[in-house]
């Protein structure tokens, strides 16, 4: 299902929740900036299919500086029309970094995985992509603040003695006692201000769009209808 927004900047906005799987069907994207956020959860698998995405907007933009968990879906891979800024850093996603980040092959700058709990040995196919950011003159920021190198099994024991010790967050401020799930329950706030935005920012995109004639009106008014009829 197309959609007429091309980019999207919403870094520093204030977001909390999860990522709607509804960003995948924004096939017109090429920029897409949700850094700098409070955004939890996994990353949806359907965000591999942005695959007009040319930029993740800044380096701070993309996905960085989230809350985001679990593992970099292998269908990130299939951007492959993405040039820079390709930025997952300061999140807590962990596992592997998944080969299929080789298919990655237009990226030139700002590249960066660094500063959450990825762990086991950096895919070769990767070593390519490396070389292509060093020699177009870009940033390459991979190994800092991960556990790559180390067995997953390590980490993920490592991870969980050192989460009863971590006097940060989830930890109730007045007294340093451990709360359980606390940090699950900061995430939970709902997506509907994300969600809500979107269809804003979808029936804004429709009203500037002047279409020759009364069947492309049509058209636009159908498929501006059922997205935002997906994100209400």
């Amino acid at each position: 299902l197309p959609t007429l927004i091309t980019v999207i900047n919403y870094e520093n906005g204030g977001y909390s929740g999860t990522i709607p799987t509804q960003f995948g069907l924004l096939t017109e994207l090429t920029e897409l900036n949700l850094g700098r956020n409070s955004l939890g959860g996994t990353i949806p698998t359907q965000m591999g299919g942005l695959t007009k995405l040319v930029t993740g907007g800044s380096w701070d933009g993309f996905l960085s500086f989230n809350d985001l968990t679990g593992t970099i879906p292998s269908q990130m891979g299939q951007l492959t029309l993405m040039t820079e800024f390709f930025t997952l850093a300061n999140n807590d996603l962990s596992s592997n970094v998944p080969s299929e980040l080789a298919g990655l092959k237009s990226i030139s700058n700002g590249f960066s995985l660094e500063n959450n709990n990825f762990c086991g040995d950096l895919p070769d196919e990767l070593s390519d992509l490396e070389d292509q950011v060093n020699a177009a003159g870009g940033v390459w920021k991979v190994s800092d603040g991960n556990y790559l190198g180390t067995a997953c099994d390590e980490v993920d024991e490592f991870l969980g003695d050192s989460a009863v010790a971590d006097l940060g967050s989830p930890f109730d401020s007045t007294n340093s006692v451990f709360v359980p799930g606390a940090d699950q329950m900061l995430k939970a706030a709902s997506t509907e201000q994300l969600t809500a935005e979107l269809a804003t920012r979808t029936n804004a995109s429709a009203s500037g769009y002047s279409a020759g004639a009364m069947g492309g009106v049509l058209v636009v008014g159908l498929v501006v209808g059922l997205v935002a009829g997906l994100f209400a």
